[in-house]
């Protein structure tokens, strides 16, 4: 079975290690995480590292989750892989519709439930 390289990008320490967390308790797929506090200092790793999803926050000071997917779409190797926004802080529709860089783009509302972000997660994954 393919072990899976998940980037999660969120500015709350607590909240990346509970992603971590719900995606190691309710998933039954090999995965390793990689976790950033900021979106600059994550993009300068992506170019090194290839990740077969990224998980970000929205809101983030600094560079937004919206400026790091549209600088991400601009690295070939990341023009198609896998995106989930997890924020409380966007309506999910106006910002789908905004730009092409979000395509392969899915989006879910702080506060969330594990198993509704596992199973996003997973259908994600398994239809790459």
């Amino acid at each position: 079975m393919t072990k899976y390289h998940v980037a999660i990008i969120e500015d709350d320490e607590d909240v990346s290690d509970l992603i971590e967390d719900y995606l190691e308790s309710e998933l039954k797929i090999p995965m390793s995480f990689d976790k950033y506090d900021d979106a600059s200092h994550a993009l300068s790793q992506l170019f090194d590292k290839d990740y077969d999803l990224i998980i970000t926050d929205f809101k983030m000071p600094g560079m937004s989750g919206f400026e790091l997917i549209k600088k991400l779409r601009m690295i070939s190797k990341y023009n198609s892989t896998p995106v989930v926004f997890i924020s409380g802080a966007f309506n999910s529709l106006e910002v789908a519709s905004t730009d092409e860089a979000f395509e392969k783009v899915f989006f879910i509302s702080k506060p969330f439930e594990a198993g509704r972000l596992a199973k996003q997660i997973k259908l994600v994954l398994l239809a790459k």
